[in-house]
C-alpha cells in the first residue's frame, strides 16, 4: 500500500537516493509513534525494517551507513509532502466507514488541540462512536502556505448519508448546512438559540420546532426536534421519530465517544505536537499521526462495533 500511495502522489524519486520515498514514509510514521525521540527514531525504524524487509532489495540503506543528519531528513520530508499520508489515511477511513444497511450510524465530531512552534491549531475530527476509528480530519488551510492561525471558522469534515453526528457543543451554521447536504443528522446539546417550551408535540414526547437558523432563504423553516429526559435537553435534525426515537437519541448521546480522548492516545504527547513551520509539514504530521492511530489503537482499525445502529 505504501508503494501505491507514493506512485499515486507522484513523489517517487527519479534518481538513486539514500533516503528513498518508501523509507521516508516509514520514517515519518515512526517519528509520530516515538514523538519525543527525535532523530533517534531512525535507529528504531531501521531495526524494525531490517526484520520486516527479509532481505528485499531497495528497502534499506547499506548496513554501515551512518544515521542521516537532521537537515537531510527535513529535506527528504519536504520532498515527500503530505499527499502519501493523506492517501494512506483516506484508505483507512474507507475501511473504517462501513455503514449499516439500515438505521443511523453514530459518529462524534469534536476538536483537537495541535501544538506547533508558531500556533495552536484546532482540528475538527470525525470518528465512529462504536470503534473510535477516525473517519476524517479537517483544518482551515492557510492562504500563503504558512501555518493557519486558529482564528476564523474551522473547516468541516466530510459527512455521509445516514450518519448521526453527535457534538458536545453547539453546532454552527456551516456544519449544519454541510451535514444536511450530505444526508447526515445532527445531535447536540440544546442551547439558548433553541427555544424552550415551544413547538409541535410529537408522539414520542419530543417537540418539533421550525427554527430560523440564519437569515438566508436556505435556512428559513429549518426543522429542529427537541428531546429531553429532565436531566439533559438535546436538539437534533433527525425530525422523524420513526427514523430515531427519543429513547434512541438519548442513549446515543449518553454512549457517545468524545473525540478529545484522542489527546491521550500517545503516551509521549498529551496533545498532538507538531514541529512543522509550513502548512505542508503540518498536514504531513497530522495525517501521519492519524495513520499511526488507526494502525495501533485496538478499536481504531475498523473492527466491529459494540453498539448496533439505530433502526
Amino acid at each position: 500500500m505504501v508503494d501505491e500511495v507514493i506512485e499515486e502522489s507522484g513523489v517517487r524519486e527519479r534518481r538513486q537516493r539514500l533516503l528513498t520515498s518508501r523509507l521516508m514514509v516509514y520514517y515519518v510514521l515512526s517519528s509520530r509513534l516515538f514523538t519525543e525521540r527525535g532523530t533517534t527514531a531512525w535507529s528504531a525504524l531501521i531495526d524494525g525494517l531490517s526484520w520486516a524487509a527479509c532481505g528485499r532489495a531497495g528497502w534499506l540503506p547499506p548496513a554501515d551507513t551512518p544515521a542521516p543528519a537532521a537537515s537531510s531528513l527535513s529535506e527528504a520530508r519536504a520532498r515527500l509532502g503530505p499527499d502519501p499520508f493523506r492517501l494512506l489515511f483516506e484508505r483507512g477511513c474507507r475501511t473504517a466507514a462501513a455503514h449499516p444497511a439500515a438505521g443511523l450510524a453514530g459518529v462524534s465530531v469534536g476538536e483537537l488541540a495541535v501544538e506547533a512552534p508558531e500556533a495552536r491549531l484546532r482540528v475538527r475530527v470525525l470518528a465512529r462512536c462504536d470503534t473510535h476509528a477516525v473517519l476524517d480530519a479537517a483544518v482551515e488551510p492557510g492562504a500563503d502556505g504558512s501555518i493557519p492561525q486558529p482564528s476564523g471558522p474551522v473547516a468541516v469534515p466530510r459527512f455521509a448519508d445516514r450518519m448521526l453526528v453527535i457534538s458536545d457543543g453547539s453546532v454552527d451554521d456551516t456544519t449544519r448546512r454541510a451535514a444536511t447536504a450530505a444526508g447526515a443528522r445532527l445531535l447536540w446539546p440544546a442551547d439558548s438559540t433553541v427555544p424552550a417550551g415551544r413547538g409541535r408535540p410529537l408522539r414520542d414526547g419530543s417537540l418539533l420546532i421550525e427554527a430560523a437558523a440564519g437569515t438566508s432563504r436556505q435556512d428559513r423553516g429549518f426543522g429542529i426536534r427537541v428531546i429531553s429526559d429532565g436531566a439533559v435537553r438535546l436538539a437534533t435534525t433527525a425530525v422523524d421519530p420513526r427514523e430515531a426515537s427519543r429513547e434512541q437519541l438519548l442513549r446515543a448521546y449518553d454512549d457517545r465517544w468524545r473525540v478529545s480522548a484522542l489527546d491521550g492516545v500517545f503516551p509521549d504527547a498529551p496533545t498532538m505536537i507538531s514541529r512543522a513551520r509550513t502548512e505542508s509539514g503540518l498536514m504531513q504530521e497530522l495525517y501521519a499521526t492519524f495513520c499511526v492511530y488507526q494502525a495501533v489503537h485496538p478499536c481504531g482499525n475498523g473492527g466491529s462495533g459494540a453498539h448496533p445502529p439505530m433502526r
